[in-house]
């Protein structure tokens, strides 16, 4: 996935404001990077393949940017292919997460109209068209607007002009989020990103447009072309993880947390999973459903609750269609996520909204998506999970669950004790002589790019 950053203020150095925030985006995985920079009327722009480095880079001065951590989908890795890509004029500098399904389709209409494309990748074409948009003499924001109604796909975007005065972003189920504090606007793919947990932070919803200023924001409804009053979450939302010590690594940090997040689990989830016991009794069916790690939480849920006498679906996210009609009126589908914002769970979630069941999300990120149009929602409580492999969030998952087996046997005391046990147990091998290895380990899976798991049962072996 792919990861913004912009930032208008009062600073000089924007630029490196935004490289700050790409680096806290850096777990996300990524290729190439760029920002571009409002500097004396025009950009200056700085891309790259490779990790975030500016040792050998002379960063420019200005009160405005915009930043990207790419992932490549279209075009190989290199510097043309990565954001931000400029219009013609050099007047707008643009970046993107997600996928313009129909980009071939818009591409050819715009080479006809003039267009020079300096890259194979959809996202410039979005510069492009927006551009194009801007001949008929709207508004940046009303450019942005015809532009982004034309593309087909899942996509998040945001946009500088080279006046510097605001950021013009949309979003059609990619996450975006602003924050406000003092005369500064940030924008991110991420409250993780985020500079300040003291902000007032604003999240785009789905089909939503926010014109970014740097001591204001306002909002739009692109279906209805109307203005809306802003989503704004509590500050707190935006917890940032302490950056790593020398030669610690994202995996082994977390892993290290789960002792703790289970015990905070025994203690704060309890009375959230007796509600939702309760609700499982009286569903006319029980559909768990999540993505890679959290469809095996779901398996394990499945499992789980038909020991404690309760059947059961565990289906993929891209299968639910599939079985949509176990989640009818009635029905209770149980949506698990670390990031809330996986579309084929969201996608499943909507369907059974629509057959009228009741949606409950384990949900870490709560101020995601899924969080967010789910009935009931039971956080993870594990924090920001940075390294890529699911450590906390997972194992935050399957307590929750044990919790609710041990509440459908109306014995919720018991799976307390069992997360508890399960702290002392993980403490006890953390702190044995498995530490130096585990810490190898850690080390060398995340030099690694493919990772598979081999065995059944309690015999899973990882191989690289």
């Amino acid at each position: 996935m792919c990861g913004i950053y912009g930032y208008l203020g009062n600073r000089s150095n924007a630029a490196q404001t935004v490289i700050e925030g790409l680096r806290r985006l850096e777990y996300r995985g990524y290729d190439s990077w760029g920002v571009a920079a409002v500097a004396g009327g025009y950009f200056d722009l700085t891309r790259r393949t490779g990790p975030v480095d500016v040792t050998d880079i002379t960063l420019p001065k200005g009160s405005a940017a915009l930043g990207h951590t790419r992932w490549a989908t279209h075009g190989d890795i290199t510097v043309h292919n990565a954001h931000p890509h400029l219009d013609c004029s050099g007047g707008l500098a643009l970046v993107h997460n997600g996928i313009v399904e129909n980009a071939e389709s818009l591409r050819q209409p715009l080479i006809a109209a003039g267009h020079t494309f300096h890259s194979e990748t959809d996202s410039e074409v979005i510069v492009h068209l927006i551009e194009q948009e801007r001949h008929h003499g709207p508004s940046l924001h009303h450019a942005v607007l015809a532009a982004f109604r034309q593309l087909q796909g899942i996509n998040g975007i945001a946009i500088l002009d080279r006046t510097g005065d605001c950021i013009v972003a949309a979003t059609s189920g990619s996450p975006l989020v602003v924050a406000l504090n003092n005369g500064e606007a940030h924008i991110a793919s991420d409250p993780s990103a985020l500079q300040s947990a003291n902000s007032s932070i604003i999240v785009l919803e789905d089909g939503q447009l926010a014109i970014v200023e740097r001591s204001n924001v306002r909002v739009m409804d692109m279906q209805l072309g109307s203005w809306v009053t802003p989503h704004i979450l509590p500050s707190q939302v935006s917890n940032v993880s302490k950056p790593l010590k020398p030669g610690e690594h994202w995996m082994w940090r977390e892993i290290c947390e789960q002792p703790r997040l289970l015990r905070l689990l025994a203690d704060d989830a309890a009375a959230e999973s007796l509600a939702l016991a309760q609700a499982i009794r009286n569903a006319t069916s029980v559909t768990c459903v999540g993505c890679g790690t959290a469809y095996h939480a779901s398996l394990y849920g499945r499992y789980a609750l038909a020991s404690a006498g309760e059947r059961s679906h565990a289906v993929p996210g891209s299968e639910f269609a599939f079985l949509a009609d176990a989640a009818g009126p009635g029905g209770v589908l149980i949506a698990l996520s670390q990031s809330g914002e996986t579309i084929d769970v969201l996608d499943a979630v909507h369907y059974a909204h629509h057959q009228g069941a009741t949606v409950i999300a384990l949900v870490n990120a709560h101020w995601s998506t899924l969080a967010r149009v789910a009935d009931k929602v039971i956080r993870l409580r594990a924090g920001p999970e940075q390294c890529v492999l699911a450590t906390k969030s997972f194992l935050a998952k399957i307590a929750i669950i044990t919790l609710i087996e041990a509440a459908l046997r109306n014995d919720l005391t018991s799976g307390q004790h069992i997360l508890r046990d399960a702290a002392s147990h993980i403490e006890s091998i953390l702190t044995s002589v498995f530490q130096e290895h585990i810490t190898d380990l850690a080390s060398h899976m995340a030099s690694q790019e493919h990772l598979y798991c081999l065995g059944r049962g309690r015999s899973t072996a990882i191989a690289l």
